[in-house]
């Protein structure tokens, strides 16, 4: 714990932080900062997040208590790839044209805004099948609206990407080793909306950058303030 509390002032001495070291995850201590978290960290090992998300694991136990998104960091930078397109750095976010758009928004939005990123915003359409012109239209159309509805700032810039392909392809196909992608889940934030076969399973098992899960029915995202310290969002890093 001290050599994390070392690290975090390293990195950003404005940062407020404070440790908890508990012997059980049933733990009221644990319940109470579940609670109030904007964001769990978790690491990843190996090559891909099925390894954070293996059951039994500690990463997949605590997912079982937060609600908060999840943010999972890749632990090896891969140079020698780099995407196909967008700006050099973003923030790439799958999103569905329904009611649950807005959770994926609103965090990829806020994380846009905190790390100063483009936001890229990929919506792929059913693939293998002929999409009638006016299906395309009105998806523009709705993408567009949940964009304005997402409140994402002036300065920072922003692209709709509608695509017919496997939605996970999609995404990692437009994401590089530094970029952020963001998908959603429908597990209530927990294991049950990573089950094999979702996009946000296959996402994890294939990623190679940080990836962050985001829990359906999100109504806020806690903002960065412009000065340190103390409101900052609660994060617990594993």
């Amino acid at each position: 714990a001290d050599r994390a509390m070392a690290k975090v002032v390293q990195t950003d001495p404005a940062v407020a932080v404070r440790t908890l070291i508990v012997k059980e995850l049933d733990s009221p201590e644990l319940a109470d900062t579940a609670r109030e978290a904007g964001l769990l960290v978790l690491g990843c090992r190996g090559d891909g997040g099925q390894v954070a998300f293996s059951l039994g694991s500690t990463s997949a136990d605590l997912s079982k208590r937060f609600h908060c998104p999840i943010l999972v960091v890749h632990d090896q930078y891969r140079s020698g790839e780099s995407k196909r397109f967008g700006p050099d750095r973003a923030v790439v976010a799958g999103m569905e044209i329904n009611a649950e758009a807005g959770a994926v928004l609103l965090v990829a939005v806020s994380e846009a805004a905190i790390r100063g990123l483009p936001l890229v915003v990929v919506h792929a359409l059913s693939s293998g099948m002929d999409v009638d012109r006016t299906v395309i239209d009105e998806d523009w159309r709705r993408g567009h609206e949940a964009l304005r509805s997402a409140d994402l700032p002036a300065d920072v810039p922003s692209r709709l990407v509608i695509t017919q392909d496997d939605p996970a392809q999609a995404l990692l196909q437009r994401a590089g080793p530094a970029d952020v992608l963001v998908v959603g889940t429908r597990g209530q934030g927990r294991l049950e909306g990573l089950i094999a076969g979702s996009v946000s399973r296959e996402i994890l098992d294939r990623m190679t950058c940080d990836v962050i899960v985001v829990p359906p029915g999100l109504t806020a995202v806690v903002p960065v303030p412009p000065e340190p310290v103390d409101s900052r969002r609660p994060t617990l890093s594993v």
